[in-house]
C-alpha cells in the first residue's frame, strides 16, 4: 500500500504556511507611543517654536524622540517608551509658556508592505495593553423624573382618554385625579385598566395612579437601550474601536477601554449627561422683565445676568452633525440639523425673533457627593444676535478653548444620555503592567513549546520532528485566523493557545502510538503508517468534539475574557485537527520513501 498525496496537497500546505507567517509576523510590530500637539491661543504651530520648547526640557524627556509633521499645522512627537511619553506630556502641558497642548496616543507601526496585503496586528485586551475597566450604574429612577418620562407624560396619555375629572395633581411621585363622585371615579378606573398599563387605587372620588411593574420594566429597557447606544457612539467618537461595552444585570454597564491613555477625558466624555438647548433672550436688564420670563441663568463671560424664555426653541436631540473648527482665531462649532418638524420650528422661531438674542444653554446634570441628590447646572455658552432665520446649518460661538469646543461637538454628535450614570467601579491597568503580562504570556507559550518539542524529538525521533513541524504549522494557523477575525487577545486567550498546543501534541502521540502498535503486530511499514492515522482519527475526533461542546457553552454563558478564551479555544481545536491529522500526514507521505528504518524513525 503506497501512502501518498496528490501534489495539490503539498502546494496548499506550503501556501497556507507562508500566508500564516505573513499574518503572524505583523504582530511583532507593536504600536508606538506619540504625542499629538495642538496650539493654544495661536493659529499656527511652527517647528521652530516646538523645538525651542523641547530644547529647554531635561534631556531624558525627549531623548531619541522624533518630531514629525502630519500635514498642515499638524505635529506629533514619537517616543520609544510609554513612560517617556507620559513624562513629556506632563512637561508640555504644564509648561509656563502654555502655547502647546499635548494629547497622548498610540500609532500603528505596521510596515507598508504588510498593510498593502491587509495584514494588521491583533488587538490586545485590557490586561495586555493597559487601559481602564469601568462599571457604570444607570440612574433609572432619576430618568423617570424627567418631563418626557415621568407622570407628566402619563397625564398626557390619560388626557387622550377624555376622562371627566375635575382636578389633576402630581405629588410625591404619584398622579392624583379628583372626580365629582365615587361612581365617576370607578368608571374612570375601569377605563384606565383597559387602555393604559397603570395601577389605580381609589379612595372615594380620588384615584391615585402609578405605573405598574410592566410599564416600569418597559421603561427601564428603553432607557438602558438608549444609554447603551449613546455610550457606543461616544466611545467610537473617542476613536476607541477596540472597546468592549456590555450590559450587566438590570441597570449596570461594563466598559473595557484597552489602550486608552487620556483616561480622565474618556471618563468625562462617557459619563457626561450634558446637552444643549436654545432659548430666546427676553432681557439683559432685570428691570425690563415680563411675566413670560421665569428662568435666570448667569452669563459665562461675566457680562452679567440675563433672562431667557423658559420655552426651548431647539434641543440638542435635533442635531445630526457637529464639528469644531477655527474662525478668525476663535473656536466655533459648525452644526447641522436633522430636518423635519424640529428644524421647521427652529426656522420659524428665529425668523419671528430676528434682531433679538438667542441664548445657547449648556445643561449638565450633577450629583451632590454627600446627599446623592441630583441637580441641573445651566450655563450660557453664548448669546448671539439673530440676524436671519436659521434653518439647516449654523455656527455656535463663545467657547473659551479649542478643547472645550471639541468636547461639546463630540457630545452633540453622540447625543445626550437618556439617564444620568455613575461610575461605581474603576480598575486601571497601567501600560507597564500590560507589557509585563505580554512577556509572561509569551514566556509561558515558549516554555510549553520548547518542552513539548524536546520531548517529542527525544521520544519519537523522526516522527517527533514531523509532529513538531505540525505544531509550528498549528501556531501559525491560529495566529492567522485570529488576525483575520480581528479578535482581541487577552491573557485567557494566551492560555487557550497553550491548551491547544497540548491537544495538538496529544493527537500526534495517539497517531505515533497507533503506528507503533501496527509495526509490532507485523503490519508492513507503509500500511502501518496509513492504518495508524486511520485508527487514531476516531479517538482524536471524539476528544476534540467534547472540548468543542464545552467551548460553545463557555462562549454562550460567559462574557468578556471568558468569551475570548472560548473563541480562541474553538479556533485552536480546528487548527490542531488540521495540523495533527492532515499536515503531519502530508509531510510524512512526502518523506516516506526516504525512511529506511521505520521502527528507528519512531524511536522503537
Amino acid at each position: 500500500m503506497n501512502f501518498t498525496h496528490p501534489r495539490a496537497h503539498y502546494t496548499f500546505l506550503t501556501l497556507s504556511f507562508v500566508i500564516g507567517v505573513l499574518y503572524t509576523i505583523v504582530n511583532f510590530y507593536p504600536d508606538v507611543p506619540i504625542l499629538t500637539l495642538h496650539p493654544v491661543g495661536e493659529d499656527h504651530l511652527s517647528e521652530m517654536s516646538i523645538r525651542q520648547m523641547i530644547n529647554k526640557a531635561p534631556s531624558k524627556l525627549f531623548n531619541q524622540s522624533q518630531l514629525l509633521s502630519d500635514g498642515d499645522n499638524q505635529w506629533r512627537i514619537q517616543f520609544n517608551s510609554i513612560d517617556q511619553q507620559m513624562q513629556a506630556k506632563d512637561y508640555l502641558n504644564n509648561h509656563p509658556a502654555g502655547t502647546i497642548t499635548a494629547s497622548p496616543n498610540l500609532r500603528a507601526n505596521t510596515p507598508a508592505w504588510l498593510t498593502m496585503i491587509g495584514a494588521v496586528p491583533m488587538k490586545l485586551g485590557l490586561d495586555l495593553r493597559g487601559g481602564v475597566h469601568l462599571t457604570l450604574n444607570v440612574d433609572i429612577e432619576h430618568s423617570s423624573k424627567g418631563e418626557q418620562n415621568d407622570n407628566t407624560a402619563l397625564l398626557r396619555s390619560i388626557q387622550s382618554l377624555d376622562l371627566d375629572y375635575d382636578h389633576a395633581e402630581i405629588r410625591d411621585g404619584k398622579l392624583y385625579l379628583e372626580f365629582d363622585s365615587a361612581t365617576t371615579a370607578l368608571a374612570a378606573r375601569d377605563q384606565l385598566a383597559k387602555n393604559i398599563s397603570v395601577d389605580a387605587a381609589q379612595l372615594k372620588n380620588v384615584l391615585t395612579i402609578t405605573q405598574n411593574q410592566t410599564a416600569k420594566g418597559d421603561h427601564t429597557e428603553y432607557i438602558m437601550q438608549r444609554t447603551l447606544e449613546s455610550i457606543h457612539r461616544r466611545v467610537n467618537e473617542l476613536g476607541l474601536s477596540e472597546a468592549i461595552i456590555q450590559r450587566q444585570g438590570k441597570t449596570h454597564i461594563n466598559i473595557d477601554l484597552p489602550g486608552i491613555q487620556d483616561i480622565a477625558r474618556a471618563k468625562s466624555i462617557i459619563g457626561n449627561t450634558a446637552t444643549l438647548s436654545f432659548h430666546i433672550v427676553k432681557s439683559f436688564d432685570p428691570a425690563q422683565l415680563t411675566d413670560s420670563t421665569d428662568q435666570l441663568i448667569p452669563m459665562r463671560d461675566n457680562l452679567g445676568e440675563l433672562w431667557v424664555d423658559s420655552q426651548t426653541v431647539l434641543t440638542g436631540d435635533a442635531i445630526t452633525y457637529a464639528i469644531s473648527s477655527n474662525q478668525q482665531g476663535k473656536p466655533i462649532i459648525q452644526v447641522q440639523l436633522n430636518g423635519g418638524v424640529a428644524e421647521e420650528s427652529f426656522y420659524q422661531a428665529t425668523g419671528k425673533h430676528k434682531g433679538q438674542h438667542m441664548a445657547i444653554v449648556y445643561q449638565e446634570t450633577q450629583q451632590n457627593t454627600h446627599t446623592k441628590e441630583r441637580s441641573v447646572k445651566k450655563t450660557i455658552i453664548s448669546a448671539p444676535r439673530i440676524n436671519q432665520a436659521l434653518r439647516g446649518q449654523f455656527v455656535i460661538e463663545g467657547m473659551q478653548s479649542a478643547s472645550e469646543a471639541d468636547t461639546i461637538a463630540l457630545l452633540l454628535r453622540s447625543g445626550s444620555l437618556a439617564a444620568p450614570i455613575d461610575i461605581v467601579h474603576e480598575t486601571t491597568v497601567g501600560p507597564s503592567l500590560g507589557e509585563d503580562n505580554i512577556q509572561k504570556g509569551l514566556l509561558s507559550i515558549a516554555l510549553g513549546l520548547i518542552v513539548v518539542i524536546v520531548f517529542m524529538g527525544a521520544y519519537y525521533r523522526l516522527f517527533g520532528l514531523i509532529a513538531n513541524m505540525g505544531l509550528l504549522y498549528n501556531l501559525v494557523l491560529i495566529m492567522m485566523c485570529l488576525s483575520f477575525l480581528d479578535a482581541t487577545i487577552s491573557l485567557p486567550s494566551m492560555a487557550a493557545i497553550v491548551l491547544t498546543v497540548g491537544m495538538a501534541v496529544d493527537a500526534n502521540v495517539l497517531i505515533n502510538e497507533r503506528i507503533r502498535e501496527e509495526i509490532r503486530s507485523g503490519t508492513p511499514h507503509q500500511k502501518a503508517i496509513s492504518l495508524g492515522y486511520d485508527k487514531a482519527f476516531a479517538t482524536i475526533l471524539d476528544a476534540n468534539v467534547t472540548t468543542f461542546i464545552v467551548s460553545i457553552v463557555l462562549y454562550g454563558l460567559g462574557s468578556g475574557m471568558i468569551k475570548g478564551f472560548a473563541i480562541t479555544l474553538i479556533i485552536g481545536l480546528f487548527c490542531s485537527m488540521l495540523s495533527a491529522v492532515y499536515a503531519t500526514q502530508v509531510i510524512t507521505s512526502a518523506i516516506q520513501s526516504r525512511i529506511t528504518n521505520l521502527p528507528k524513525a519512531l524511536g522503537i
